[in-house]
C-alpha cells in the first residue's frame, strides 16, 4: 500500500493525505513512511510560504542572496566563526549556493516534521497503542502548533525538535551510545536560546529527587530576580555565543519583546495549564509507564514555563518543547487509561478547535502562493 500511497502523493499531495492516515493503521510497518509523507506536505506548504519584511525568513533570504551567496566555500570560515547559529547558517549556506531560497523552510519544516510524527507512531508501536490514538495525537499537534511562526523563523523550533529526538533516543529507545549523545549538542549551534538542551540533560546525570528542591530555588530566584540570567551570562560575555545570549535574554525579559500572535500566547497559556493539570495529576501512575528520567524532564519543563509565564515571548516558544513532551505522555496515558480519559479527550479536542481556528485566521493573513487554489495539482507544480 505504501507504493500506492506514495505514487498518488506524487500526482496529488493534498488529497492523499486522508490515505496517508489510513495507511497509518492498516499498514503500520511502514509507519515511517507514511509519517515522512505527512511532514512532505507540510513542506510543501512551507516551500510556497513568502515572507514579509518583518519575519525572521526574509531577513535569512536577504543574507543567502546578498552575503553568503556570494562567498566562497573557502571563506566560508569567515561567517561560521561570526555566527553563533552555526550549523543552521552553514544549511543557509548550501541553500544560498543552490539559489532556490524557498528550499531552506521545505528541509527543515520536513525534518522538524517528520520527527515529531515518526516519534508519535514509533511510541505508539513500541507500548503497543493503537494507531488510532497516535494519529489523534497526531491531529492535536497540528491542531495546537503555531505553524506559521515556525515556518517564518525556522531555527528554534528545528533546535528543539533534535533536543526532543534526543532524549527520545536515550530514555524511551534506550540509545545510550556516544553518538546519540552528541546529539544534546546540535540545537546549541541552531540556536542560542537552546543551551537549556544540554543544560536538561546535565541535571538527568543526578538523582532528580536529590536535586529537585535547588531547582524549585532557582526557580523561584529567578522569579523574583530575573537579572539574575544577565549576571550568569555577563561572566562569559566576550564570547560571541554568551553575547549573543545575553541580547536575547535583555530582548525578551528586560524589555519583554513579543514577536508572537498576542492571540495564540493566550492559548499557549491555556495549553500549558491543560498540561501541568493533566501532568501532576497523574504523574505517579505514569512514571510506572514511562521511564522516569523522561517524566523529569517534562516536570522541570513545565515548571520553568509557569516561572517565565509573565514574559510572554520567552514562554510562547518553550511551550513547543513541552507540546512535543506531552505528545508522548499524553498518547501513554490515553491507552492505559481508557475508561477515564474522557476528560483529557474532551479537553483536547476543544483546545484543538481553538488552536486550529487560530492558525487558520493566520495562514489567511500571510501569502502562502495561493497554494489551495490549485490544490489538484501534482507535487512538482507546487515545488517549482
Amino acid at each position: 500500500m505504501s507504493i500506492f500511497v506514495t505514487c498518488l502523493f506524487i500526482l496529488v499531495p493534498f488529497l492523499t493525505i486522508p490515505l496517508i492516515f489510513l495507511g497509518m493503521v492498516v499498514d503500520k510497518k511502514n509507519g515511517g513512511i507514511y509519517a515522512f509523507l505527512l511532514a512532505l506536505s507540510f513542506a510543501i506548504l512551507a516551500y510556497n510560504f513568502k515572507p514579509n519584511e518583518l519575519q525572521d525568513l526574509y531577513k535569512y533570504y536577504y543574507l543567502m542572496e546578498n552575503q553568503y551567496s556570494v562567498i566562497p566555500f573557502s571563506g566560508y570560515s569567515t561567517i561560521m566563526f561570526n555566527n553563533n547559529k552555526f550549523l543552521f547558517t552553514f544549511i543557509c549556506y548550501i541553500i544560498s549556493k543552490i539559489g532556490n531560497y524557498s528550499l531552506l523552510q521545505f528541509f527543515i519544516v520536513l525534518i522538524t516534521y517528520f520527527i515529531v510524527f515518526y516519534t508519535i507512531l514509533d511510541y505508539a508501536k513500541i507500548k503497543k497503542i493503537s494507531t488510532y490514538k497516535a494519529i489523534f495525537m497526531i491531529i492535536i499537534f497540528i491542531g495546537v502548533f503555531y505553524f506559521i511562526n515556525f515556518f517564518s523563523g525556522l531555527a528554534q523550533f528545528f533546535g528543539i525538535a533534535i533536543g526532543f529526538l534526543s532524549f527520545y533516543l536515550e530514555y524511551i529507545k534506550g540509545k545510550k551510545e556516544i553518538r546519540y549523545k552528541l546529539l544534546y549538542l546540535l540545537p546549541l549551534f541552531i540556536h542560542a536560546s537552546l543551551i537549556v538542551i544540554p543544560i536538561l540533560r546535565l541535571l538527568m546525570s543526578f538523582d532528580f529527587r536529590k536535586i529537585k528542591k535547588y531547582i524549585y530555588i532557582v526557580l523561584v530566584i529567578l522569579i523574583i530576580y530575573p537579572s539574575t540570567i544577565f549576571i550568569l551570562i555577563k561572566i562569559f560575555q566576550n564570547n560571541i555565543f554568551m553575547a549573543n545570549l545575553l541580547s536575547k535574554a535583555n530582548m525578551y525579559l528586560i524589555d519583554n519583546f513579543k514577536t508572537w500572535n498576542f492571540n495564540y500566547g493566550k492559548f499557549a497559556m491555556i495549553l500549558t495549564v491543560f498540561y501541568c493539570i493533566v501532568y501532576f495529576i497523574t504523574a505517579k501512575q505514569m512514571r510506572k509507564n514511562i521511564e522516569d528520567k523522561f517524566c523529569d524532564v517534562i516536570q522541570i519543563i513545565l515548571l520553568t514555563l509557569l516561572a517565565f509565564i509573565q514574559y510572554f515571548d520567552i514562554f510562547t516558544r518553550f511551550s513547543n518543547l513541552a507540546i512535543l513532551f506531552m505528545n508522548i505522555y499524553v498518547l501513554q496515558y490515553l491507552d492505559l487509561n481508557k475508561k477515564t480519559s474522557i476528560t483529557i479527550y474532551l479537553g483536547l479536542i476543544i483546545l484543538f478547535v481553538i488552536g486550529m481556528t487560530i492558525n487558520i485566521e493566520v495562514f489567511l493573513q500571510n501569502d502562502f502562493n495561493n497554494i489551495f487554489a490549485n490544490i489538484g495539482m501534482n507535487m512538482f507544480y507546487h515545488l517549482q
